[in-house]
């Protein structure tokens, strides 16, 4: 797929505001962490999260 130059300054700006959000999300965290006094996220569930399961996977067709 062939973007112009247009499509790719906005794709470009919404990466960069991507960024952005995810440098103040780890600020966050670790502002939490240092309240808590422990590092942020906390623990996982002792459960496995549908997120976190690997294996065999059916390929698309």
């Amino acid at each position: 797929m062939r973007l112009t130059t247009a499509q790719r300054v906005q794709i470009d700006r919404l990466l960069l505001a991507r960024e952005e959000r995810l440098v103040r999300v780890y600020a966050i965290e670790t502002e939490i962490g240092r309240i808590l006094g422990q590092p942020y996220p906390f623990p996982l569930p002792p459960e496995t999260l549908p997120s976190q399961r690997t294996g065999n996977r059916r390929k698309s067709k």
